[in-house]
């Protein structure tokens, strides 16, 4: 793609040709640059949208490219090309604000740089989301946008939350009280910022959340299951009634029926928080497992979690399942058994 670009570069930079590019030809190769992940593929990107900006061949860049520039060096996972990509954010977002350019980055830039310094182990990662975030409303707002879309809302304390998750929680929710709606999405980044927080009162405020929520789904209770099997084990007991009553709320829901996930963190749960010893742990997992089975869910992290939990004679015992060789799989798991882990169920079926 670099190539090609020089060569159409060349051919514009020729007196006899005067061959004129449109900047379409340079969204292309800044959009295959974008892909690539490399440190290429980046510093390619930044030297052309450097060009660009130069007005080195007369065309000034459009959204896209500048976006493609910002794209290709935020998905380098290196802290040194995301403040690159930071850099030139404010860079491009700075020129449409203070009028010197008509265009400004599209917002999945702007997402795309919130993820990079959630990815980044920077001690001032939470402070350049900030950062991110007020640039973008700023710019929607100069923009004549009348509010932030939800799914921005999402990314952005989804981000904030790897870092700061019981402060993300709580700006979450006091957000979506501010602007008087959250869909179903953004509640939910609500809930796994609670889960994933180490606050020891983070199952009592995701159950507050859910009672919250307009519309909970199938994700949101799972989320919930996750808090429990988070939970301390000084809370084992309590814990663990809340992630049967969520499971039988589910089931009881009438629209709503568990996945593979929902019995794989259930059963993660009882391992995590009851002792070996303890008769109700391999008691609730066999039912688990047996419910797994029946409707067909029964998933890689159910097998594992039980290749762990029961002797190979137990295995063959309770499920004629077999282990291979190296004891990392089973030889002989029935398609039956796994009839709903690829599909989606209808409607109908849900509702049956």
């Amino acid at each position: 793609a670099v190539h090609v670009f020089n060569h159409v570069i060349n051919l514009h930079c020729d007196p006899k040709r005067s061959l004129k590019v449109s900047v379409s030809v340079y969204n292309t190769v800044l959009v295959f640059l974008s892909r690539e992940r490399t440190v290429y593929a980046a510093r390619e990107a930044n030297r052309i949208i450097q060009q660009l900006i130069d007005q080195k061949y007369g065309v000034y860049p459009d959204p896209g490219c500048l976006s493609s520039s910002i794209l290709a060096a935020a998905r380098i996972p290196d802290s040194q090309w995301t403040c690159v990509a930071h850099n030139r954010l404010v860079e491009f977002a700075g020129l449409y604000l203070n009028e010197k350019n008509k265009f400004f980055p599209h917002p999945s830039a702007f997402t795309s740089v919130m993820h990079a310094w959630g990815k980044s182990n920077n001690v001032k990662a939470p402070e350049k989301v900030r950062e991110v975030f007020n640039l973008l409303e700023k710019v929607l707002k100069t923009a004549g946008s009348a509010e932030i879309p939800n799914e921005i809302y999402s990314v952005y304390f989804s981000v904030l939350s790897q870092k700061e998750p019981e402060v993300a929680a709580r700006q979450a929710e006091a957000t979506i009280d501010r602007i008087g709606c959250g869909d179903t999405v953004l509640w939910n980044t609500v809930l796994a910022a609670w889960a994933n927080s180490d606050s020891e009162t983070k199952l009592k405020e995701s159950l507050r959340i859910l009672d919250k929520m307009p519309n909970a789904d199938l994700i949101s209770y799972n989320i919930i299951l996750k808090a429990v099997s988070l939970s301390p084990k000084s809370n084992s007991k309590e814990a663990l009634k809340i992630g049967h009553d969520i499971l039988k709320r589910v089931k009881s829901s009438g629209t709503i029926l568990p996945d593979r996930y929902t019995y794989g963190i259930l059963i993660v749960s009882y391992r995590r928080l009851l002792e070996k010893s303890d008769p109700m742990r391999q008691q609730y997992i066999e039912m688990l497992v047996e419910e797994c089975i029946t409707q067909g869910l029964f998933s890689s992290v159910v097998g594992s979690q039980i290749r762990n939990e029961f002797s190979p004679d137990e295995l063959k015992e309770k499920w004629n399942l077999e282990l291979t060789k190296d004891e990392q799989q089973f030889k002989n798991i029935p398609s039956e058994w796994r009839r709903n882990l690829a599909r989606k169920r209808t409607q109908k079926e849900i509702l049956v």
